[in-house]
């Protein structure tokens, strides 16, 4: 006769299909609410393992993943440049939520306030003066602590120029209207202006006129640039020049109204159509 054990569970059971023999005999006890079924004997070690090791499952806390901190606030900035009456000042600022507020102060005082600040931002200070130091302080503010300070940075406006300049005044043109439109400065002893300039000589018009004018360092000398009078034309003449391009020495363009510019190579003068 083999012995046999009897054992219930009030609401679940879980069985490993395989490892114990099908039971015997099967019943639902109903004041109990328990299933009760038989097995022989020599499985009953092998169920109390599994039941060992289900307590032991639900003993043992599931693992859960910390959770990663909010990435701290970070914020700086850095002077740029600065003019004789204006600085400019870089700000950087990374992971700031909501509820923080910006404060720029120029010598302890408060000039700027910002609700919030992009991650770049360039900020103009205008209305300083010539020759003075500065000194600027930026504030990171919350209403849950007391406000944070990027640090202070030092800046001195420049200086106002104190060069002595001699000027000196050239007319062109001595009959009529004259008028310069445009100039071009090369160097100091390279410079193009062009225009329309009518001086008076013997001619049987009484004047010639000029468009170009050139400093050498030296001297003004009046040029004729020769524009077509019709283009396909070989007649030219010297039209009013209305604008100048310097590339290089050698390498000016003038223009005049209409479709044609002529360019200097530093020998002489050639009209390009467009």
């Amino acid at each position: 006769m083999k012995s046999s054990f009897i054992f219930g569970i009030r609401r679940w059971l879980i069985l490993a299909r395989g490892k114990f023999s099908p039971p015997l005999t099967e019943g639902v006890n109903r004041d109990m609410r328990c299933l009760v079924f038989s097995l022989p004997l020599r499985d009953v070690p092998s169920l109390w393992n599994l039941l060992l090791f289900l307590l032991v499952l639900l003993a043992v806390p599931a693992c859960k993943q910390p959770t990663a901190p909010d990435p701290k606030p970070e914020f700086s900035f850095t002077i740029e440049d600065a003019s004789c009456t204006e600085a400019w000042l870089n700000v950087k600022t990374a992971n700031f939520g909501s509820g923080f507020s910006f404060a720029l102060n120029r010598n302890d005082s408060t000039i700027w306030r910002f609700a919030a600040l992009p991650p770049d931002t360039i900020i103009v200070d205008a209305g300083l003066l010539p020759n003075k130091e500065y000194t600027y302080e930026l504030l990171a503010i919350s209403s849950k602590t007391a406000p944070v300070s990027a640090g202070k940075k030092k800046v001195t406006t420049m200086d106002t120029t104190r060069h002595n300049f001699t000027w000196q005044t050239w007319e062109f043109g001595d009959i009529g209207s004259s008028a310069l439109y445009d100039v071009a400065i090369i160097d100091e002893n390279n410079i193009w202006a062009v225009g329309e300039i009518s001086i008076r000589d013997s001619s049987h018009n009484g004047y010639t006129t000029y468009n170009a004018v050139h400093w050498d360092g030296v001297e003004w000398e009046l040029k004729k640039i020769q524009f077509y009078t019709f283009c396909g034309q070989q007649h030219t003449d010297s039209y009013p020049a209305k604008s100048i391009y310097a590339f290089g020495p050698n390498d000016v363009w003038i223009g005049m109204y209409g479709s044609q510019v002529v360019k200097w190579n530093g020998q002489n003068h050639m009209v390009h159509k467009l």
